[in-house]
């Protein structure tokens, strides 16, 4: 277990590395903590957490510092802030060592203006080994840089020894253009999935539910997590919203935020048995009513240990879900499959999926986390590989893998901060305004759709957005108060679509289901983060530029269809800068893109793509059949509509063996195509 642990950290530390180049020296004072007992001027501290200077067991020298909050909610961070400029490159390295607890640590690469203001900060999260590992974070800076600061953290519930702590400017990069080989499929895509709730149409807010159909129907949602009928909705509600997701052939993900019959005084599970039971009840009582549920996720990230929703340890889940899937069975609701465990923190999902045994394992019908922080597409994809789909497979490769809450916690931009999704303003009409928070920023909607790619390129099949639309009825659980303040949604309460609805709707329909995800290349030197991926003649390829800068690389196919065509390229940009002072949101719009497919020969295909800064882009080519007359890559009904009207005439497009009329032979072609499927 700690190997396959350590070989994971590994991984993620040399995926998030990018060539270094020639060091011009350590930006930083006294980097090992060799001076210094309690608040040494080099070394700035912020954080109520616990700040040791030790000496002995230091990787170097004497001394280490120990960071953390052992037995309390706290965390200490220690920074240092050097000179830096746009356009170059920085790298910093920590050493950090298990010293107690959870040992949870946090290293930050973060660039200011020259008047402290942030405009980037990139973070890696990790656990602490019992040897000293080092971890590396690379970018290039921003425009408007003008300082580098480089961030060590040790967080509650344990402490973490760091050492030889170093940011240095390195030489930046040449980009390596991506090349995807179009044969080598990683794993199959199953759908896009979205957080909705379930309860109906308010007084003031008449049309949620149109607005919530709009969002699965034009985003072509397969999956929705929704919550537990006892915390949001009444029946009649939740039957609707059932018959409307069976409309759209949508399944459910079925939740329950917290254990709330089964909880000690700090909200831990105490009752595993008794938990069972609950469940077994409620998917009697959804059937009685008239909703089957094919999923259930048993709890709201259960690695909370309790501090805002119900925590479980790692052995009692394994004894929860084997005691509910024999419960689910003997009440002859085998169908109902349990996905889990769902923790907050991606890498501690691999903590829960390893402590499952045999019947552990069979009890699961899919493996399940979250992926918050906020990471871009390349930490996406390494954390999801490491911590999802390599424990994943290595446990039982047959269950698929869903992320049942991604976006970003990212909240500043460009060197502008904006309130989270969870506090911008009451639920209230007439107090809503200014309605502004992060989610209706531009750059925010590019850092979603990277993030998108990152999941799905790390082996991510089912991800599941945060959250379909706003949603100003949820009421407070039991035993909580104040008003919810959350705008994660989509589109907002009156059904207008924040940019990152415009982001992901240029991407979530254009990816087939059942389409084959594509081996990444290592695009740790390339500004621009590409996904690709392959379903029948076609593919589909993403490009995201979160960066300040415009870019350019050139993607490469290789063992691809032949006559292989681009039938739509729909980049997503900025059109209007809000200002976030009055609440005035950005806008942004799709662009149809012409690009130029270079047929390389042997297979092989390349497109040159220049992104500007903060803009996303869908690719979809296809191998074109003669009868696809409408060029969606899909001999359909459509198509033959098309040829009927040309029956007989002369119409050139349709004559496919130039006889100089569309007839019988004609005909053929089209019926051909579409019996043999070519699409």
């Amino acid at each position: 277990m700690i190997v396959q642990k350590e070989n994971m950290i590994i991984a993620i530390t040399v995926a998030l590395m990018v060539f270094a180049g020639t060091a011009e020296g350590n930006m930083l004072s006294n980097p090992s903590f060799e001076s210094g007992s309690s608040s040494p001027s080099d070394w700035n501290m912020w954080g109520d957490g616990t700040y040791i200077w030790q000496t002995g067991g230091a990787r170097t020298g004497n001394k280490c510092m120990n960071l953390g909050d052992e037995s309390g909610p706290d965390f200490a961070l220690m920074y240092q802030r050097a000179s830096g400029s746009a356009q170059n490159s920085y790298e910093v390295r920590a050493w950090a060592k298990y010293s107690s607890g959870s040992c949870s640590g946090r290293v930050k690469l973060e660039f200011h203006d020259s008047g402290e203001g942030e405009i980037e900060q990139h973070h890696l999260n990790f656990t602490a080994e019992a040897d000293w590992t080092e971890f590396t974070i690379t970018r290039t800076a921003p425009a408007g840089t003008g300082l580098v600061t480089a961030t060590i953290e040790g967080k509650a519930g344990g402490m973490v020894l760091f050492d030889d702590i170093s940011l240095m400017q390195v030489e930046t990069p040449e980009p390596i253009d991506p090349i995807f080989d179009v044969s080598n499929i990683s794993h199959t895509f199953l759908g896009f999935g979205a957080q909705i709730w379930g309860y109906g149409n308010g007084t003031s807010y008449p049309n949620l539910e149109t607005y919530r159909q709009q969002a699965l129907e034009e985003l072509n949602i397969k999956y929705v997590r929704i919550e537990n009928h006892n915390e949001s909705a009444t029946w009649p509600a939740m039957q609707r919203t059932r018959a409307m997701t069976d409309a759209l052939g949508i399944k459910w993900v079925y939740m329950s935020w917290m254990a709330w019959c089964c909880m000690d005084g700090n909200n831990m599970l105490n009752d595993v048995q008794a938990y069972a039971t609950w469940w077994k009840n409620h998917v009697a009582d959804l059937y009685d009513h008239g909703i089957p549920v094919e999923y259930i996720e048993l709890m709201n990230e259960p690695d909370s240990w309790g501090q805002w929703s119900t925590g479980i340890t790692y052995s009692d889940y394994n004894a929860l879900v084997k005691d509910l899937r024999t419960k689910l069975d003997n009440a002859g609701y085998s169908n109902v499959g349990i996905v889990g465990a769902g923790p907050a923190n991606i890498s501690v999902c691999d903590d829960y999926i390893y402590a499952l045994d045999t019947a552990g394992v069979a009890a699961m019908a899919a493996w399940s986390t979250h992926s918050w922080g906020n990471p871009d597409g390349l930490e996406s994809e390494s954390r999801a590989a490491a911590f999802l789909k390599i424990p994943g497979d290595t446990v039982d490769p047959t269950l698929p893998k869903y992320v049942t809450e991604y976006a970003t916690h990212e909240t500043t931009f460009n060197g502008i901060q904006t309130d989270p999704g969870d506090d911008y303003g009451i639920w209230d009409v007439t107090e809503v305004f200014p309605y502004y928070a992060t989610m209706n920023r531009h750059p925010y909607a590019v850092q979603v759709y990277e993030n998108t790619l990152g999941l799905l390129n790390g082996g991510a099949q089912v991800p599941f957005i945060w959250q379909a639309i706003d949603e100003p009825t949820e009421v407070n659980p039991p035993g909580f108060s104040g008003s919810k303040r959350k705008a994660w949604g989509l589109l907002d309460l009156w059904g207008e679509p924040k940019p990152v609805y415009g982001a992901l709707k240029t991407l979530y329909p254009k990816i087939p289901v059942s389409a084959g995800v594509l081996v990444p290349p290592d695009q740790s030197v390339n500004p621009l983060y590409v996904g690709a991926f392959v379903y029948d003649n076609k593919i589909i390829a993403g490009v995201a530029n979160n960066e300040s800068f415009e870019y350019s690389t050139t993607i490469y196919f290789t063992n691809a269809p032949n006559n292989l065509e681009i039938v739509e390229a729909v980049a997503f940009e900025p059109l209007y800068w809000g200002n976030p002072a009055n609440g005035d949101p950005d806008i942004g719009q799709e662009v149809q893109r012409s690009l130029t497919l270079v047929d390389e020969g042997g297979g092989t295909y390349s497109i040159e793509v220049t992104l500007p800064a903060d803009s996303t882009l869908t690719i979809v080519m296809c191998e074109r059949s003669q009868a696809d007359i409408d060029g969606d890559c899909d001999v359909d009904i459509e198509d033959f509509k098309d040829f009927a009207a040309g029956w007989l005439g002369d119409a050139n497009d349709f004559d496919f063996d130039d006889s100089g009329v569309v007839d019988n032979i004609d005909f053929g072609t089209v019926t051909q195509d579409w019996q043999e499927g070519t699409q």
